[in-house]
């Protein structure tokens, strides 16, 4: 039997119909993976360290202030390993500190690596570690130069701190001889004070640092001060340092600001990453920081605009410059 030109077109208008939602569906398959935002892995520490909490931090803070992107924190053994990882790809973003990306990006560690210190660049500053001295207030101490003759712990041997202490002694003309100097370890050092075994104790560590702060809750304290001129003679012997104001009431009586010096904590990542992801992670790390780096009192410096991207000891990536340039913060 001979079949119509009806069924003879049935074919054509079904071909027709599926080669159209194909179109379609390849269409919404193009779409969403245009929208699916792009995943950043971010190389942290230890859990429980600083390094941990400000990059869970600043994390919650980029996936809701920049949708293109998506941030996983990562554990890992710190900034040295941090720095080799974003330069060779492993690691999209990092925190590190400023005298390990500041050394990175001189090429003065890594020397067993191929990778090229200079790809290393910042898209902020997330925290500061930094020089605090506290004595009790009934010592009538005032400044650090005031502890010649004193009886100190300047931290452990080839700590962080007890390389802080040797600039701060060279400045000052404190020595072992003039000086009754004790190489104790943070909390060993809060004890020794508690103890009135000597008359301060010197942290290079964030602030408030919890030990000086449960010392503060029991007796009146003071945070000891440099003289400006003292921290310029300072500044000038590590250039990964900078001045870092720790804000007044950081410990319990402390009524005013204490312009020290430390280092920044930066969120850094490699000259590879392009500049539009940049511009964003640098505007959300501007507009969502306050709202979710709150919770730590140590990130309250990443609030100030001038900190956030001023006086960093690597350059920041183009896109982050851009953004802070046209934001008015850039000096």
């Amino acid at each position: 039997m001979k079949k119509s030109g009806f069924f003879r077109r049935i074919p054509a208008v079904l071909l027709a119909a599926a080669f159209v939602s194909g179109i379609t569906a390849c269409q919404g398959a193009l779409k969403a993976q245009e929208e699916r935002p792009q995943m950043l892995s971010m190389g942290t520490d230890q859990p429980g360290t600083h390094a941990f909490m400000a990059g869970a931090a600043v994390a919650s803070a980029i996936n809701n202030g920049y949708k293109d992107v998506h941030v996983d924190i990562k554990i890992s053994d710190g900034s040295p390993v941090n720095v080799k990882n974003v330069i060779e790809g492993e690691a999209s973003i990092a925190m590190i500190s400023g005298s390990t990306a500041f050394e990175a990006w001189n090429s003065q560690i890594g020397t067993e690596s191929s990778y090229d210190g200079k790809k290393l660049c910042a898209l902020g500053a997330c925290y500061p570690e930094c020089s605090q001295w506290i004595a009790f207030r009934e010592s009538g101490l005032h400044y650090v130069n005031e502890l010649k003759g004193k009886s100190i712990s300047a931290g452990v041997d080839a700590s962080i701190t007890e390389a802080a202490s040797r600039a701060v002694f060279e400045t000052l003309k404190i020595d072992e001889i003039n000086t009754e100097l004790f190489g104790l370890g943070l909390r060993e050092s809060a004890d020794a004070l508690r103890e009135g075994k000597i008359d301060s104790a010197h942290s290079f560590y964030t602030a408030p640092f919890e030990a000086f702060e449960v010392l503060a809750g029991e007796r009146e304290t003071v945070l000891l001060e440099y003289r400006e001129e003292e921290l310029e003679s300072i500044l000038s012997r590590n250039p990964s340092w900078c001045r870092i104001v720790i804000p007044a009431g950081q410990y319990p009586g402390q009524e005013k600001d204490i312009v020290t010096f430390g280092q920044k904590v930066l969120l850094c990542t490699s000259t590879e990453m392009d500049e539009e992801t940049a511009y964003g992670i640098a505007k959300a790390l501007d507009q969502m920081a306050a709202e979710y780096t709150g919770g730590h009192r140590f990130m309250a410096s990443m609030q100030d605009k001038d900190f956030l991207c001023n006086d960093l000891p690597v350059p920041l990536h183009p896109g982050a410059e851009r953004y802070y340039r046209e934001a008015g913060y850039r000096k």
